[in-house]
């Protein structure tokens, strides 16, 4: 083998990148003289597209995903410890996890119902947020805010702090999770749309 590299070695540049190019494999297919390359398959760009938003969806999907599970934290730890947080609250939060489990299923199927279906979802689940807001804003306390926010003052936080920034967490967690909701919905609408056409 090493008498081969030594032959090859001494040869001049200009014999050596010919005959690298006569080992080479030929670029075009055999049996073709190149003029078939408008018969050859060309992925469309609505694929690559789809694809690309794919990858968006699960992000979105990733951070609706983590909303749903810190406004559950937030909601059904004073729940557990006794107090009532009312049943709407349980119920928007059973609903967003079934919405999450339903672009769950459409992260992993390819069907167009599912991602209509969350999309519809997202998009009724994010008036949900902007409600808690507008409320928290004008004033009515939610339940497991007045729990938090006993909470803190039990680890020596004043009650008017701990009032003032649960509040603003409150208020900017909910913002936060309705442009969520919203990027998501419109996700599932455009790729379901992608699928469609």
């Amino acid at each position: 083998f090493w008498p081969v590299l030594l032959v090859v070695r001494l040869m001049p540049p200009k014999q050596r990148a010919s005959a690298a190019a006569k080992a080479a494999p030929s670029a075009r297919p055999k049996g073709t003289d190149g003029s078939d390359g408008k018969y050859r398959m060309v992925i469309e760009n609505k694929y690559k597209q789809l694809a690309q938003e794919r990858k968006t969806f699960k992000l979105a999907l990733l951070l609706h995903t983590l909303y749903v599970l810190v406004l559950a934290a937030w909601t059904l730890y004073p729940l557990y410890k006794g107090v009532d947080v009312g049943s709407q609250s349980v119920l928007a939060i059973s609903f967003g996890a079934l919405v999450v489990l339903i672009g769950w299923l459409c992260s992993s199927m390819n069907k167009v119902g599912l991602f209509k279906f969350y999309s519809t979802g997202t998009t009724m689940s994010s008036f949900v947020p902007i409600m808690a807001s507008v409320r928290a804003l004008q004033g009515i306390p939610d339940p497991s805010t007045v729990f938090n926010t006993a909470v803190l003052v039990g680890m020596g936080v004043e009650v008017a702090q701990a009032s003032v920034l649960l509040k603003n967490v409150y208020v900017a967690f909910n913002v936060a999770g309705a442009v969520i909701l919203g990027f998501a919905g419109f996700k599932g609408k455009w790729i379901a749309r992608l699928m469609s056409s």
